[in-house]
């Protein structure tokens, strides 16, 4: 873009920095879509397009365009991933305000600490309710382990312990819920961040095991507004959460956990397809980047020196998205990701 090509695309072998996993492995095809003077919109529709047509010609039933959008905050709430599964329901509830009060010391004693929240999902359509012991077992919600405490109530939301919310809680839920007796409640109260994720690896998990996914159908959706860095305690530092090239929304980074940016991902069934942002323009955004994700101004020269000069000379403002081909055909096969 700044060499002066207005858009171009590749079909680019990469190679992944990262651990391998089932569906991340360390070589991969992408199909690369970069466009100089764009906007967030124009790079989905010209997405929109062109997966249209490929899933079109794969015979991959989806929905036509334009798809639903989803902030990646609504995501999380909703969802408790961002690359939310929305062919089922089991959808997660903030019930903080619910509960509070209500005399029940796990939420209570996890919501006296600031900034913290207990959430919840709902259960109907299960033959079977899982026990505690199944819940714990899960191999999603293990890796999410960090929860507190993983609670379930039904027939009246009282445990087999006897511990029992009090009525108002009980109404207050069931209403915030939609609830009715004889649902499974399960409850999880910690950090907001960390209790999404726990519920969002436990809503896939039930998906899984009883079956609640229609196979049939397929849903595609954009994720966006990402958080634009992300705090690492393994590293005790910022990260960007896209890229650290991804543009900003805004220029004040006084307080780095409130600035989003403005990246986007292609998820379809739960799965990310692609993923892309609105680039850094100017050398002095991507100093600033630099300096909250730790970068020195000297080892910022050193590695990316040559990226601050050629923003000095003027770049125009540009985007784009990388669509990860493997993937794609994988998904269109049919080839199932499990949620463990």
């Amino acid at each position: 873009m700044m060499a002066g090509y207005e858009r171009y695309y590749q079909i680019a072998r990469c190679f992944r920095d990262e651990d391998t996993r089932a569906d991340r492995q360390p070589e991969f095809t992408q199909l690369d879509l970069e466009m100089a003077f764009v906007t967030e919109e124009e790079v989905l529709e010209t997405t929109e397009a062109v997966m249209s047509a490929v899933f079109a010609a794969a015979g991959f039933p989806v929905a036509d365009p334009p798809w639903p959008q989803l902030r990646f905050a609504e995501a999380m709430a909703r969802y408790g991933s961002d690359r939310p599964d929305t062919r089922f329901g089991l959808e997660i509830h903030d019930v903080s305000d619910v509960v509070r009060g209500s005399e029940f010391k796990v939420f209570e004693s996890v919501l006296a600490a600031g900034g913290s929240c207990a959430r919840s999902t709902r259960a109907r359509a299960i033959s079977r309710a899982p026990s505690r012991t199944d819940c714990r077992r899960c191999p999603a919600l293990r890796r999410e382990s960090r929860c507190t405490d993983l609670r379930r109530f039904r027939r009246g939301l009282q445990r087999e312990s006897g511990e029992v919310l009090l009525a108002g809680a009980v109404e207050a839920v069931l209403r915030e819920l939609s609830g009715s007796a004889g649902d499974l409640l399960l409850f999880v109260a910690d950090q907001e961040h960390v209790a999404a994720r726990a519920l969002g690896a436990l809503r896939l998990e039930l998906a899984e095991r009883f079956g609640l996914i229609d196979r049939s159908r397929h849903d595609v959706l954009f994720v966006r507004d990402f958080p634009m860095f992300e705090w690492s305690e393994g590293e005790d530092r910022w990260t960007a959460m896209h890229h650290p090239f991804t543009a900003p929304v805004g220029d004040d980074f006084t307080e780095p956990a409130k600035l989003l940016s403005r990246g986007y991902d292609l998820v379809c069934d739960g799965v990310e397809l692609g993923g892309g942002s609105i680039r850094i323009n100017t050398p002095e955004v991507q100093e600033q980047v630099f300096k909250v994700i730790g970068l020195s101004e000297q080892d910022a020269r050193e590695r990316f020196g040559f990226l601050l000069d050629a923003l000095c000379y003027g770049a125009p403002p540009h985007g784009g998205i990388a669509l990860g081909i493997d993937r794609i055909v994988a998904i269109c096969a049919g080839a199932r990701r499990s949620a463990k």
